[in-house]
């Protein structure tokens, strides 16, 4: 289970990174005011539009968006550029970028056969549990009635 909690723990420190989503809001409100005009305001993006920002050119024409992006939150957060050095994501992400997604799968695949084998104990445990109320009830009902009999026998 190593690497999948691994991949686990990455993947919630990016959920939860403050930072991070403060950086994505603010490429989320840079593409909207560019886009401003155009009646496209839009709520999300796809990280592959992540990747074009250092392609699309700014307001100058010779500027990228990403680092227009960067100067900008520089100057107005420039806490949101230090992901990596202040520990939120430090950590967790190079441990998980390490994991394969062979050896997840590989776990997985032990996972679902342990667990079929504690599914079939499971079975064979309430099998005899059942036998042993069975035998326990036939064994009273045994005791019951040789003891009615007896009774009849000594009067």
């Amino acid at each position: 289970l190593g690497q999948a909690r691994a991949l686990e723990r990455g993947c919630d420190a990016v959920k939860e990174s403050a930072r991070l989503k403060k950086l994505l809001a603010a490429v989320l409100q840079l593409g909207n005011k560019l886009n401003q005009g155009s009646g496209n305001e839009v709520q999300g993006f796809t990280l592959d539009s992540l990747v074009k920002l250092k392609d699309a050119k700014a307001f100058d024409n010779r500027t990228s968006v990403m680092h227009f992006l960067a100067r900008l939150m520089a100057r107005q957060h420039p806490d949101t550029l230090d992901l990596f050095s202040k520990g939120e994501l430090k950590a967790r992400i190079p441990e998980a970028a390490g994991v394969s997604s062979a050896s997840v799968n590989s776990e997985l695949s032990s996972l679902v056969g342990d667990l079929e084998s504690a599914r079939r104990v499971a079975e064979k445990s309430s099998s005899i549990d059942h036998q042993v109320v069975e035998a326990r009830a036939d064994a009273a009902s045994d005791a019951s009635s040789g003891g009615a009999e007896s009774s009849e026998a000594l009067a």
